[in-house]
């Protein structure tokens, strides 16, 4: 138990670690310009909010006509109606933690995302 603790600790760092960012585009001539992600993303500033998902069957909905990640990117889009709200999800049936950290850069933090939710909760239910 102590092990997932500190899994899930280091998961949900590592997420916070790549929502937030912070990246300095400069063309010659122009003054640098910095664009943020993570939670300075989170206002009503018309722009781009990426909304992560990482985990199991859950986070895909396997077999589900209503899934919970499209009821949180829905609620982003109200709370934050001049963004452009895209959901990246990578959910995969079977995922346990132990294997999410390894594909959590490859199919989410490429992207950027200004926040990102973790489920593994049935898949390390046998201990991983």
């Amino acid at each position: 138990m102590k092990k997932m603790k500190k899994l899930l600790a280091v998961l949900l760092s590592l997420s916070m670690v790549l929502g937030m960012i912070t990246v300095t585009a400069q063309a010659e001539g122009e003054v640098a310009q910095v664009v943020t992600h993570g939670y300075d993303n989170l206002n009503n500033e018309e722009g781009d909010l990426v909304i992560g998902f990482i985990g199991g069957s859950i986070t895909i909905g396997s077999n589900a006509t209503d899934r919970y990640a499209t009821h949180v990117t829905n609620w982003f889009q109200e709370q934050y109606p001049n963004k452009n709200v895209t959901q990246v999800n990578a959910g995969m049936s079977g995922t346990p933690s132990s294997m999410g950290k390894y594909r959590l850069y490859q199919n989410v933090g490429q992207y950027a995302p200004d926040v990102v939710f973790i489920e593994f909760a049935v898949n390390d239910a046998g201990g991983y």
